[in-house]
């Protein structure tokens, strides 16, 4: 396969969408591997779980840069399924069943998620992307390892 030269994009910050399935730096490596560009970093990994917007730069000064993206607000959206629990906090976990005596209200479910608003310690789950001694946090606890992150301070803004 001939490498393509996306001359157009070194120096470039661009938005890539990442699949559910393949990890951010696979992404890198399938950039680097279309372009022929070897210096290509992103802002802030994406779980393999996890499908979402990948920010990427190409190019020396263009990932120089990439710390000012890391620092803006970000979104997500997630889905939630009532009546189970997963031994991983997502879809890849053994599931268990949770009887649930009455289902929450819309309205119910709004006030409780006012409570997660402003600036808030978070516990991440182990099953993160976050390091710990230069693995992934997912990585250790999938082998069995115990796996201890620090809360971190966040804002939720709604």
């Amino acid at each position: 396969m001939t490498k393509i030269k996306w001359l157009s994009l070194k120096g470039k910050i661009i938005a890539v969408w990442k699949p559910k399935g393949p990890t951010s730096f696979d992404i890198i490596r399938k950039l680097r591997n279309l372009t022929g560009v070897k210096k290509i970093g992103h802002a802030g990994t994406l779980d393999p779980l996890a499908s979402g917007i990948l920010v990427v730069g190409i190019g020396r000064e263009a990932t120089k840069k990439l710390h000012e993206v890391a620092e803006t607000e970000k979104e997500y959206l997630a889905t939630i399924k009532f009546g189970a629990e997963s031994t991983t906090d997502d879809e890849a976990g053994r599931k268990t069943k949770v009887r649930i005596v009455k289902k929450p209200s819309r309205i119910k479910i709004e006030k409780v998620l006012l409570e997660f608003c402003g600036k808030i310690l978070q516990q991440p789950p182990i099953f993160s992307a976050i390091k710990v001694g230069g693995k992934r946090a997912y990585e250790l606890a999938r082998q069995g390892q115990k796996v201890k992150l620090k809360k971190r301070q966040v804002e939720v803004k709604e």
